[in-house]
């Protein structure tokens, strides 16, 4: 899983539509906040690598010399845009699609 930027919906909206009138109507039932990618469950057999994270299977004959390199993640870490310290902006996001 590649280490990935977060970015919020009203920055996305500046991005693509500087001028727009933003309407906030709250959260919605059932809706999400943050996008969990790594779930703290998950975690515990994930290696982190530099710029991406390798989650393992749990199958009884998988083993972890089966990947070079990594670190395991520490106890509880969860990898979501709400704990994500990588956030685009929307200059940034203009950049990436060459606006």
């Amino acid at each position: 899983m590649p280490k990935l930027p977060s970015m919020r919906i009203t920055d996305l909206a500046e991005a693509i539509a500087h001028d727009c009138q933003l309407e906030f109507t709250g959260i919605r039932p059932g809706e999400k906040i943050h996008e969990v990618m790594i779930t703290e469950d998950d975690a515990r057999h994930t290696l982190e690598f530099s710029d991406y994270f390798i989650i393992m299977p749990e199958f009884p004959w998988w083993s972890r010399e089966k990947v070079n390199g990594g670190l395991p993640l520490e106890e509880g870490f969860v990898y979501s845009s709400g704990t994500n310290t990588w956030w685009l902006t929307p200059e940034e996001l203009r950049q990436m699609v060459g606006e």
